[in-house]
């Protein structure tokens, strides 16, 4: 464990910079999406029963295509055959959003934090997200934005460096 600032929140609000013991786990091997999901509840129960600090979750997901809670299935331009064939399965994800595919090379990082102990809300805490990636971006030279018109994540040159996606509950 370590102490650090809420992640992201500098930008967002000033009074949120307070230090809280945060974990971070780091997943070498594939992690299957479903068993992705299931670690993201367990520690979620137990952030809630107090019994776990905010907890970073760094993981890369065995391949898969995530669908948000609209039907977005006509955005998958094979079928669920030649996926499989491929390697690769597809989930209805309980998130927002539209079709997303995450896959070995890409890793995914799953807060799992007590926003209200923050005092962030939800537009607060997903615009510090994206400043956490801008600022990522900017340590290896990549020029990054956030917050483009009708557009979510974070942009590069014109093309979508990462995204956000979050399940308050």
């Amino acid at each position: 464990f370590f102490a650090a600032p809420t992640a992201g929140v500098a930008r967002a609000s000033p009074s949120a910079m307070t230090r809280r013991r945060l974990a971070v786990r780091i997943y070498d091997h594939l992690v299957a999406y479903e068993r992705g999901l299931a670690l993201q509840e367990s520690f979620a129960n137990a952030r809630r029963a107090g019994m776990a600090p905010d907890t970073l979750l760094v993981l890369q997901h065995s391949p898969v295509y995530t669908m948000g809670k609209r039907p977005t299935e006509h955005n998958i331009l094979t079928d669920v055959e030649t996926l499989a064939s491929l390697g690769a399965t597809v989930h209805k994800a309980r998130r927002g959003g539209d079709v997303t595919f995450h896959g070995p090379g890409q890793h995914v990082v799953y807060p799992v934090v007590d926003l209200r102990a923050s005092e962030l809300g939800a537009r607060a805490y997903v615009e510090g997200l994206e400043d956490v990636m801008i600022d990522a971006a900017a340590s290896f030279g990549v020029r990054a934005t956030g917050r483009v018109p009708e557009m979510t994540g974070v942009w590069a040159r014109g093309k979508k460096l990462g995204a956000v996606g979050v399940q308050i509950s």
